[in-house]
């Protein structure tokens, strides 16, 4: 079995609301961006594939890069 573990990504915008840490998140993801639900999608179509037929016991980061750092994430203010 294999797992798809998504990092930051669009629904997850509520707490990206706070300046300071959205600034935090988006800084220390090589992408610079946060994820979009298609890619996410997209890397579980691709273990479904044949593709992926000699992948086994993965769990597959969809995070931009982010998980390259370590992350201590700053004070999220009341919403």
């Amino acid at each position: 079995a294999c797992a798809v573990v998504p990092r930051w990504w669009v629904p997850w915008l509520w707490v990206l609301k706070d300046p300071a840490y959205s600034k935090g998140v988006t800084d220390r993801t090589p992408m610079g961006r946060v994820g979009e639900p298609h890619e996410v999608g997209a890397a579980a179509a691709f273990l479904c594939m044949p593709a992926a037929s000699y992948v086994t016991g993965q769990v597959l980061a969809v995070d931009g890069g982010f998980s390259v750092h370590s992350f201590v994430p700053p004070q999220v203010s009341k919403l």
